[in-house]
């Protein structure tokens, strides 16, 4: 990308998940797949510094109880440090 921008889109799919089982250790409920698209943006700084921002689940999917505290959009903000190099 131009000014030394990177671009970088992510497709994560967590399959079909067991969550309980049965006495002989047959599983008895499952939880379904999950896919998700993020997306990140970085420019290079002086001093081997990198400014980054990133966006996960950029859909907002969000899958109820069965997937506590996984679910929902998340954005993050991101200044690295990498000794002898550009990070």
């Amino acid at each position: 990308l131009a000014g030394g921008w990177t671009a970088t889109v992510r497709g994560i799919v967590t399959a079909r998940t067991p969550v309980a089982a049965g006495d002989a250790g047959r599983v008895t409920s499952w939880r379904n797949a999950y896919p998700r698209l993020d997306l990140r943006i970085g420019r290079p700084l002086p001093n081997d510094l990198e400014l980054s921002a990133e966006v996960a689940n950029v859909f907002d999917r969000r899958l109820g109880e069965s997937w506590p505290g996984y679910t929902g959009r998340a954005f993050t903000l991101q200044l690295r440090w990498q000794s002898g190099g550009s990070p």
